[in-house]
Protein backbone atom coordinates (compact mmCIF):
# COMPACT_ATOMS: atom_id res chain seq x y z
CA UNK A 1 0.00 0.00 0.00
CA UNK A 2 1.61 3.73 -1.38
CA UNK A 3 1.78 6.46 1.07
CA UNK A 4 -0.96 8.22 -0.84
CA UNK A 5 -3.39 5.68 -0.58
CA UNK A 6 -2.56 4.77 3.28
CA UNK A 7 -2.97 8.68 4.49
CA UNK A 8 -5.82 9.82 1.83
CA UNK A 9 -7.82 10.96 4.43
CA UNK A 10 -5.35 13.21 6.09
CA UNK A 11 -3.87 14.45 2.54
CA UNK A 12 -7.20 15.47 1.60
CA UNK A 13 -8.06 17.36 4.85
CA UNK A 14 -4.01 19.24 4.37
CA UNK A 15 -4.99 19.63 1.00
CA UNK A 16 -8.58 21.75 2.15
CA UNK A 17 -7.17 23.61 4.73
CA UNK A 18 -4.31 24.99 2.35
CA UNK A 19 -7.50 25.85 0.00
CA UNK A 20 -9.23 27.41 2.72
CA UNK A 21 -6.03 29.87 3.85
CA UNK A 22 -5.05 30.14 0.23
CA UNK A 23 -9.01 31.77 -0.37
CA UNK A 24 -8.74 33.65 3.03
CA UNK A 25 -5.90 35.22 2.03
CA UNK A 26 -6.74 36.08 -1.30
CA UNK A 27 -10.36 38.09 -0.05
CA UNK A 28 -9.10 39.44 3.28
CA UNK A 29 -5.73 40.98 3.31
CA UNK A 30 -5.73 41.97 6.72
CA UNK A 31 -4.45 38.59 7.71
CA UNK A 32 -1.04 39.84 6.20
CA UNK A 33 -0.77 43.41 8.12
CA UNK A 34 0.04 41.50 11.22
CA UNK A 35 0.32 38.03 10.81
CA UNK A 36 1.44 37.03 14.34
CA UNK A 37 -1.52 38.53 16.14
CA UNK A 38 -3.49 36.56 13.83
CA UNK A 39 -1.80 33.39 14.24
CA UNK A 40 -2.37 33.79 17.96
CA UNK A 41 -5.60 34.06 17.72
CA UNK A 42 -6.01 31.22 15.35
CA UNK A 43 -3.79 28.90 17.45
CA UNK A 44 -6.56 30.31 20.41
CA UNK A 45 -9.38 29.67 18.35
CA UNK A 46 -8.40 26.20 17.24
CA UNK A 47 -7.88 25.28 20.71
CA UNK A 48 -10.72 25.57 22.23
CA UNK A 49 -13.02 23.82 19.40
CA UNK A 50 -10.01 21.66 19.61
CA UNK A 51 -10.41 20.51 23.39
CA UNK A 52 -14.23 20.22 22.38
CA UNK A 53 -14.00 17.74 19.74
CA UNK A 54 -11.75 15.64 22.17
CA UNK A 55 -14.85 14.62 23.66
CA UNK A 56 -17.15 14.63 20.84
CA UNK A 57 -14.87 12.43 18.71
CA UNK A 58 -15.08 9.53 21.77
CA UNK A 59 -18.90 9.97 21.86
CA UNK A 60 -19.12 9.39 18.23
CA UNK A 61 -16.37 6.66 18.29
CA UNK A 62 -18.41 4.60 20.71
CA UNK A 63 -21.78 4.93 18.34
CA UNK A 64 -23.37 8.24 20.52
CA UNK A 65 -23.96 11.30 20.05
CA UNK A 66 -23.96 14.32 22.26
CA UNK A 67 -26.09 17.43 20.94
CA UNK A 68 -25.57 19.15 24.55
CA UNK A 69 -22.25 20.27 24.70
CA UNK A 70 -22.76 23.96 23.41
CA UNK A 71 -25.05 24.16 26.09
CA UNK A 72 -22.82 22.23 28.76
CA UNK A 73 -20.15 24.42 28.00
CA UNK A 74 -22.81 28.33 28.44
CA UNK A 75 -24.24 26.57 31.95
CA UNK A 76 -20.87 25.09 33.21
CA UNK A 77 -19.15 29.00 32.01
CA UNK A 78 -21.99 30.78 33.79
CA UNK A 79 -21.07 28.33 37.05
CA UNK A 80 -17.69 29.36 36.62
CA UNK A 81 -17.98 33.18 36.89
CA UNK A 82 -20.74 33.07 39.27
CA UNK A 83 -18.28 31.12 41.72
CA UNK A 84 -15.48 33.60 40.85
CA UNK A 85 -18.33 36.61 41.24
CA UNK A 86 -19.19 35.70 44.78
CA UNK A 87 -15.36 35.39 45.80
CA UNK A 88 -14.66 39.01 44.56
CA UNK A 89 -14.17 41.79 47.11
CA UNK A 90 -17.34 43.64 47.42
CA UNK A 91 -17.28 47.34 46.66
CA UNK A 92 -18.01 49.14 50.47
CA UNK A 93 -20.62 52.24 48.65
CA UNK A 94 -22.61 50.08 46.46
CA UNK A 95 -22.30 46.55 47.59
CA UNK A 96 -21.60 45.04 44.54
CA UNK A 97 -18.37 42.46 43.36
CA UNK A 98 -15.30 44.15 41.81
CA UNK A 99 -15.21 41.39 39.15
CA UNK A 100 -11.73 43.34 38.00
CA UNK A 101 -9.65 43.06 41.49
CA UNK A 102 -6.94 40.95 42.20
CA UNK A 103 -9.13 37.74 43.61
CA UNK A 104 -6.15 35.55 44.57
CA UNK A 105 -5.71 31.98 42.52
CA UNK A 106 -7.37 29.73 45.59
CA UNK A 107 -11.04 31.13 44.47
CA UNK A 108 -9.77 30.74 40.80
CA UNK A 109 -9.17 26.95 40.87
CA UNK A 110 -12.15 26.36 43.04
CA UNK A 111 -14.68 27.68 40.44
CA UNK A 112 -12.70 25.89 38.09
CA UNK A 113 -13.01 22.72 40.01
CA UNK A 114 -16.52 23.44 40.81
CA UNK A 115 -17.01 23.78 36.94
CA UNK A 116 -15.41 20.15 36.13
CA UNK A 117 -17.37 18.91 38.60
CA UNK A 118 -20.94 20.38 37.58
CA UNK A 119 -19.54 18.50 33.97
CA UNK A 120 -19.36 15.27 35.51
CA UNK A 121 -22.19 15.29 37.02
CA UNK A 122 -24.14 16.32 33.69
CA UNK A 123 -21.62 13.14 32.45
CA UNK A 124 -23.36 10.91 34.76
CA UNK A 125 -26.83 12.50 34.45
CA UNK A 126 -27.05 11.80 30.89
CA UNK A 127 -25.32 8.18 31.34
CA UNK A 128 -28.23 7.49 33.28
CA UNK A 129 -30.79 8.38 31.34
CA UNK A 130 -29.12 6.20 28.39
CA UNK A 131 -28.64 2.98 30.61
CA UNK A 132 -30.93 3.16 33.02
CA UNK A 133 -34.34 4.73 31.35
CA UNK A 134 -32.93 3.57 27.88
CA UNK A 135 -33.59 6.91 26.46
CA UNK A 136 -31.53 6.97 22.80
CA UNK A 137 -28.37 9.47 22.92
CA UNK A 138 -30.62 11.53 21.13
CA UNK A 139 -33.12 12.15 22.96
CA UNK A 140 -31.30 12.86 26.31
CA UNK A 141 -28.83 15.35 25.14
CA UNK A 142 -31.41 16.82 23.16
CA UNK A 143 -32.73 17.47 26.46
CA UNK A 144 -30.08 18.97 27.91
CA UNK A 145 -29.63 21.18 25.10
CA UNK A 146 -32.84 22.61 25.58
CA UNK A 147 -32.77 22.53 29.74
CA UNK A 148 -28.66 23.69 30.38
CA UNK A 149 -29.08 26.97 28.26
CA UNK A 150 -32.69 27.82 29.88
CA UNK A 151 -31.37 27.14 33.11
CA UNK A 152 -28.19 29.19 32.81
CA UNK A 153 -30.57 32.23 31.24
CA UNK A 154 -32.24 32.07 34.70
CA UNK A 155 -29.63 31.23 36.51
CA UNK A 156 -27.74 34.19 36.14
CA UNK A 157 -29.62 36.85 37.04
CA UNK A 158 -31.20 35.10 40.08
CA UNK A 159 -27.86 34.62 41.41
CA UNK A 160 -26.40 37.82 40.64
CA UNK A 161 -29.16 39.64 42.23
CA UNK A 162 -28.35 37.99 45.35
CA UNK A 163 -24.73 38.66 45.33
CA UNK A 164 -25.96 42.93 44.55
CA UNK A 165 -25.67 43.03 41.10
CA UNK A 166 -28.75 41.78 38.99
CA UNK A 167 -27.04 40.63 34.91
CA UNK A 168 -28.16 37.74 32.59
CA UNK A 169 -24.43 37.84 31.35
CA UNK A 170 -21.70 37.29 34.37
CA UNK A 171 -18.44 38.03 32.96
CA UNK A 172 -15.33 36.66 34.40
CA UNK A 173 -13.00 39.65 34.74
CA UNK A 174 -10.57 38.51 37.94
CA UNK A 175 -7.22 39.81 36.43
CA UNK A 176 -5.64 36.18 37.96
CA UNK A 177 -8.32 34.39 35.87
CA UNK A 178 -7.68 36.61 32.94
CA UNK A 179 -4.20 35.64 33.14
CA UNK A 180 -5.48 31.76 32.34
CA UNK A 181 -7.08 33.21 28.67
CA UNK A 182 -3.91 33.79 26.94
CA UNK A 183 -3.52 31.59 23.58
CA UNK A 184 -0.49 29.57 25.04
CA UNK A 185 -2.56 28.22 28.20
CA UNK A 186 -5.36 26.96 25.77
CA UNK A 187 -3.42 25.45 23.50
CA UNK A 188 -0.88 23.60 26.21
CA UNK A 189 -4.17 22.48 27.45
CA UNK A 190 -5.26 20.80 23.77
CA UNK A 191 -1.91 19.47 23.18
CA UNK A 192 -1.85 17.58 26.78
CA UNK A 193 -5.39 16.60 26.41
CA UNK A 194 -5.32 15.66 22.99
CA UNK A 195 -1.99 12.92 23.99
CA UNK A 196 -4.41 11.51 26.86
CA UNK A 197 -6.86 10.68 24.60
CA UNK A 198 -4.26 9.17 21.77
CA UNK A 199 -2.58 7.19 24.42
CA UNK A 200 -6.16 6.28 25.96
CA UNK A 201 -7.43 4.88 22.91
CA UNK A 202 -4.46 3.62 21.15
CA UNK A 203 -2.42 2.14 23.69
CA UNK A 204 -4.52 0.96 26.28
CA UNK A 205 -7.36 -1.75 26.84
CA UNK A 206 -9.55 0.70 27.74
CA UNK A 207 -9.86 2.22 24.27
CA UNK A 208 -9.76 -1.41 22.54
CA UNK A 209 -12.95 -1.97 24.69
CA UNK A 210 -14.31 1.78 23.54
CA UNK A 211 -13.90 0.51 20.21
CA UNK A 212 -15.25 -2.74 20.24
CA UNK A 213 -18.39 -0.57 21.90
CA UNK A 214 -18.62 1.16 18.92
CA UNK A 215 -18.04 -1.22 16.39
CA UNK A 216 -21.05 -3.41 18.53
CA UNK A 217 -22.34 -2.93 21.89
CA UNK A 218 -24.01 -6.32 22.09
CA UNK A 219 -21.13 -8.33 21.11
CA UNK A 220 -19.25 -6.24 23.06
CA UNK A 221 -21.01 -6.77 26.07
CA UNK A 222 -21.68 -10.31 25.43
CA UNK A 223 -17.43 -10.46 25.39
CA UNK A 224 -17.38 -9.32 29.21
CA UNK A 225 -17.29 -5.29 28.69
CA UNK A 226 -18.94 -3.31 31.20
CA UNK A 227 -20.58 -1.34 28.35
CA UNK A 228 -22.46 1.14 31.14
CA UNK A 229 -19.06 1.97 32.79
CA UNK A 230 -17.62 2.55 28.99
CA UNK A 231 -20.28 4.47 28.04
CA UNK A 232 -20.41 6.72 31.56
CA UNK A 233 -16.33 7.12 30.60
CA UNK A 234 -16.94 8.92 27.39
Amino acid sequence: MGFASKYRNEIGLLVAIVCVVGFTLIFNQSYLTDPAINVKNILHQTALLGIFSLGAAMVIIVGGIDLSSGSVIVFSASICALVLMACAPVDELTGTPQMDQLVGWSPVFLAIGITLLVGLVIGTLHTWLITVVQLPPFVATLASLVGLRSFAKVLNPAVSKFLGSEVTKVRADAESFVLLSEWWVALTVFFVLAIGCYVLMSHTVCGRHLYALGGNEEAARLSGIQTDRMKWLV
